[in-house]
Order: C-alpha cells, then sequence, then structure tokens
C-alpha cells in the first residue's frame, strides 16, 4: 500500500510546488516518460517522488532507466552487485554526454538527522530522529526540476 513522504509542513510545500508546476503524482506509473534537455529518453516510469528536507526527488527502479550510467569519478561500477557494508551513501552517477546528477542509494539515511544545504536556499535542518528522506538501497533518485 502507498505511503506518503510528504508528512511534515516544508515536504508538503515541495509536494504542492512539484504537483502544480510539473504534474507528477507523488505515487509512481510504468508510463511517465523522462526526457534530458537534449531529448533523449532518460527513464520511462518511476516507483514514487520521495520527499525529504533536501528537497523532492524522484526514485527510479533499474528497469525505469534507458541510458546507459557511468560513474561521476570514473569508477568501475557492477550495477547488479551492489557493496554489502559500504562506507558511502550513494553512487553519484550520469548518463554520458549529460551532467545531470542520478545518485543510486547504497544505504540509508536514517542515521543522517539533517540533510545536506539545499541548492534553493530552503532549510534543510530539521533534527528528524528517523533521517532526512526515506531513501532507498537500490533505487535511482533524480532531481525532478532536472528532467524534461
Amino acid at each position: 500500500m502507498f505511503q506518503t513522504t510528504a508528512i511534515y509542513p516544508n515536504r508538503i510545500k515541495d509536494k504542492e510546488l512539484l504537483e502544480m508546476g510539473r504534474g507528477l503524482q507523488e505515487e509512481g506509473n510504468d508510463n511517465e516518460q523522462f526526457k534530458l534537455s537534449d531529448g533523449r529518453l532518460f527513464a520511462q516510469g518511476y516507483v514514487r517522488i520521495v520527499y525529504g528536507d533536501h528537497g523532492p526527488y524522484i526514485e527510479f527502479s533499474k528497469e525505469h532507466i534507458k541510458l546507459n550510467l557511468v560513474s561521476h569519478f570514473g569508477n568501475d561500477i557492477d550495477f547488479d552487485n551492489l557493496p554489502e557494508n559500504p562506507k558511502f551513501y550513494y553512487y553519484w552517477l550520469h548518463p554520458t554526454r549529460s551532467n545531470i546528477k542520478v545518485y543510486l542509494q547504497l544505504k540509508p539515511v536514517t542515521d543522517k538527522k539533517n540533510a545536506p544545504k539545499r541548492d534553493d536556499g530552503k532549510s534543510s535542518c530539521f533534527n528528524r530522529k528517523e533521517g532526512y528522506a526515506d531513501y532507498r538501497r537500490g533505487y535511482y533518485y533524480v532531481n525532478p526540476y532536472d528532467l524534461e
């Protein structure tokens, strides 16, 4: 059963802005198409929009993404065998010939009470006992404003 992540006033406001501006619903589907600014199809379908204290992020499964992703730092990544006890929270990826940030989550942020500083200047420090967002291991996250 679907459960919203827009449970605090700042997240509810982010949800209202995204739904009004982009028409994206929080609960995903397999039909929505997301394109890069150059017109290439990045993904078809999505799981959900995650509303956390760092802002909204579209959550994709591996099957939704239609382009090859490469490490921002040039690392070789085995997408089918993620590390069991990673030292960091995500791999920073991007599609070839694009600089949009794609995060492949390696572990949840349940131990992080505050999000990193937001690019839009909104507050991101709320000392959440459950962590600042409901990011899940093995899923991909993209800022919805980076996609068409």
